[in-house]
């Protein structure tokens, strides 16, 4: 029995270590960015041996997509999306809400980062890029009841097409410091296109009685 409270008790201090890591990281990757943080200065803030990063997160790559991984999970819608507009704005919210979000240029930093397609983060990035487009593509096909995509595009196409033009938007947006020039609005123009891809309106009603044919 006290060999099983030890085993968790070390759990827990192995919990609150990365925990401390990650906090610590965070703040460091948003002050000097990537290039300008090292594992050395992010064991310092947290008060943890630089040794035991490594262990955690096997290099600062590592390290970084664990920070991101945290902020996306914290934002991301965990079920199945409802049919129709209700569903739609939940996807659109959460994507407009990144544009300013102060992690955001955390998960930019992602993209900037040399890949490493071995590496076990750039897996878990895959799968959970797999995963979001599935989750669009489940929610189209469920909005469409039966109805066929314009153009022969099938829900899965549409849902890449989403998100890339989604991320587009949001590195314009981190770069022109959140705030976009005196143009028109990208966010509207991507929600009035997905909306006529599927036959939606910006009508909330709509969602409780989408057509059949």
């Amino acid at each position: 029995m006290a060999k099983t409270s030890t085993r968790s008790r070390i759990t827990e201090i192995g919990e609150e270590s990365r925990q401390r890591i990650l906090d610590a990281a965070e703040q460091l990757f948003i002050e000097r960015g990537y290039e300008g943080t090292t594992l050395a200065d992010v064991g310092k803030l947290a008060g943890i041996s630089y040794g035991s990063i490594p262990w955690h997160f096997k290099n600062k790559q590592g390290l970084l997509f664990a920070v991101a991984e945290r902020a996306w999970n914290l934002a991301a819608h965990p079920g199945p999306l409802p049919a129709g507009v209700d569903g739609f704005n939940i996807v659109m919210n959460q994507m407009e809400a990144w544009d300013r979000n102060a992690l955001a240029p955390i998960m930019n930093m992602m993209y900037q980062i040399p890949l490493d397609p071995e590496a076990e983060w750039m897996q878990t990035a895959l799968d959970m890029n797999n995963d979001r487009h599935q989750q669009l593509a489940d929610w189209i096909e469920l909005t469409m009841n039966g109805r066929s995509l314009p153009a022969g595009l099938t829900p899965l196409s549409v849902a890449h097409f989403w998100t890339s033009a989604s991320r587009g938007i949001f590195h314009q947006a981190v770069a022109f410091e959140h705030d976009f020039p005196n143009v028109a609005d990208p966010r509207g123009v991507l929600r009035h296109l997905i909306l006529s891809l599927l036959g939606l309106t910006d009508d909330p009603s709509y969602a409780s009685d989408i057509p059949t044919s």
